[in-house]
């Protein structure tokens, strides 16, 4: 919800997401103290609310990136074809 805020738990939830080979990937952290960040769980298939208007353009850029790193057309802008 708040992308950049804390790029600390940020580089956590993406380190845990690549630990378990996941592109993408729904990361629940805890927060115990302001500067602590413990992973409570990787979700597979990731969860969104409607304010979480990034999330969409972020999954579909992820595919594409994917999909052209392996030969596979992409549309322009990103898109899957």
């Amino acid at each position: 919800m708040c992308p950049g805020r804390y790029p600390v738990a940020e580089q956590l939830a993406v380190r845990a997401a690549r630990a378990l080979g996941l592109h993408i990937a729904g990361v629940d952290l805890l927060l115990p103290s302001q500067d602590t960040y413990v992973v409570c769980e990787v979700n597979a298939v990731p969860g969104w609310r409607p304010g979480m208007n990034a999330v969409i353009p972020a999954i579909t850029a992820c595919i594409a990136r994917h999909l052209a790193a392996h030969g596979w057309p992409t549309a322009p802008g990103g898109a899957v074809s």
